[in-house]
């Protein structure tokens, strides 16, 4: 049997602006939080996808294909019970 090694870099974008909130120049991603520990988001709607993390290519192909899919947010579980 023959060993089988890759590498994998992984690169994206992490970004989120500011806007005025309230009177408080804020960080648009710290008001989303906010918001989601008040419960005045409702988040789990908008998870449409759960894989194990030995299904990532899986995740991947979906995320690809969004339109496809119907995927909105995807998550990676890596206790392999879910």
């Amino acid at each position: 049997m023959k060993a089988l090694q890759f590498r994998v870099n992984v690169k994206g974008v992490y970004s989120y602006g500011r806007t005025v909130w309230h009177g408080k120049d804020r960080h648009t991603f710290d008001i989303a939080l906010e918001l989601m520990e008040q419960q005045r988001i409702k988040t789990e709607s908008l998870v449409t996808h759960f894989f194990k993390l030995d299904a990532y290519c899986q995740m991947i192909e979906t995320n690809i294909n969004k339109k496809a899919s119907q995927a909105m947010k995807t998550v990676v579980s890596f206790d392999q019970k879910t």
